[in-house]
């Protein structure tokens, strides 16, 4: 196996010219990335900021795709009691004059409708996080041109405690999970064909630029009833992941969950850094939300069976039963219930 003639993606500071190393933490980095021209390798970020080259990438052939230019921007605020920034990423669309594009909002039809016949026009990895993502330039035979987040299988690091190949596919159940629960906190995602094989693609949502007075461990610690309800849904989903990195509030405020490929493992495995909720009891409309849920048992079992294995979908039916059955929010153990990183 050989690794000749890597073309690797640097994090620079947006503060200083100093180049940092691949992996390196900064308060705030932005990203720049070859063309996709000029792209032949990818690359992974490995523990304590050394640069390792994966093994899937030999599965991940970078091919020549249309020009089509678009920008990344990565903000990371550092928390003195974490000590760790907690990347947003920021993607812009530019014209040929790179000026940026603001794509127009979307209905969920159109945005289905978009990720799923729309050409994929330009990739840039997004060097963080422990499986390949992909920045990408949507656009559909009608003109309209949006961002996404593709995510393919061959890209995924294999899992002892997840069957490999299926994190694409956890990221469209819990898509569909927010649908049935009439939620709208994770954003239209498909399965579909993309640069390096199938995966999914989720629509980007923009985050919100916040203020340099902004308290992300306030306003995520509040007990209002949209974290609660993304609180709520880690539970069910059994989303072994929630960093506050995969929390975001939209250009609008609303709040949204996001990277969800951790999820609806039979065995519990849930880690959270939302702690507000322990022991205390559901919110009586999201359990009239879980009600109307499990009324619909027979449309959730078809719902998920493209996407999880049967097993995992009654394990499903069941937490939801009996966070029915509870009313409450369970005891979390700080040692197996908190994400790795925190941020």
């Amino acid at each position: 196996m050989r690794w000749d003639n890597v073309d690797v993606v640097h994090l620079y500071s947006v503060c200083s010219t100093e180049r940092f190393s691949t992996g390196a933490r900064s308060n705030a980095i932005e990203v720049l990335a070859t063309s996709s021209e000029q792209q032949t390798r990818a690359f992974a970020v490995g523990e304590r900021g050394k640069s390792r080259i994966a093994p899937a990438v030999e599965c991940l052939p970078i091919g020549v795709l249309p020009a089509r230019l678009f920008a990344i921007r990565c903000l990371g605020r550092s928390f003195p009691f974490w000590n760790a920034p907690m990347p947003d990423l920021f993607l812009e669309l530019l014209d040929d004059g790179s000026a940026g594009i603001t794509p127009p909002p979307l209905s969920e039809q159109e945005a289905i409708e978009l990720l799923l016949d729309s050409e994929i026009t330009a990739s840039k990895l997004i060097p963080w996080g422990s499986n390949y993502s992909f920045a990408v330039a949507l656009d559909s035979p009608g003109g309209r041109e949006h961002l996404a987040i593709y995510k393919p299988r061959a890209g995924e690091a294999p899992l002892y405690d997840f069957p490999d190949g299926t994190l694409f596919l956890r990221e469209v159940a819990s898509y569909h999970l927010s649908k049935l629960l009439c939620w709208d906190i994770v954003p239209p995602t498909v399965v579909r064909d993309g640069p390096h094989g199938i995966g999914s693609v989720q629509l980007y949502v923009e985050p919100m630029t916040e203020s340099e007075s902004w308290d992300p461990r306030r306003f995520w610690g509040d007990c209002t009833v949209d974290i609660e309800r993304l609180v709520l849904f880690d539970h069910i989903a059994n989303n072994a992941d929630r960093k506050l990195a995969h929390c975001l509030r939209d250009v609008q405020g609303k709040v949204w969950g996001i990277d969800h490929g951790l999820t609806f493992n039979e065995v519990p495995k849930l880690r959270t850094a939302l702690w507000q909720f322990v022991g205390a009891d559901i919110a009586p409309e999201l359990r009239s939300d879980l009600a109307r849920l499990k009324h619909r048992e027979a449309q959730l079992r078809k719902s998920m069976e493209p996407f999880l294995l049967r097993g995992e979908i009654t394990v499903l039916i069941r937490r939801v039963e009996r966070f029915l059955e509870m009313g409450r929010y369970p005891e979390l153990n700080p040692r197996r219930n908190v994400p790795y990183g925190w941020w």
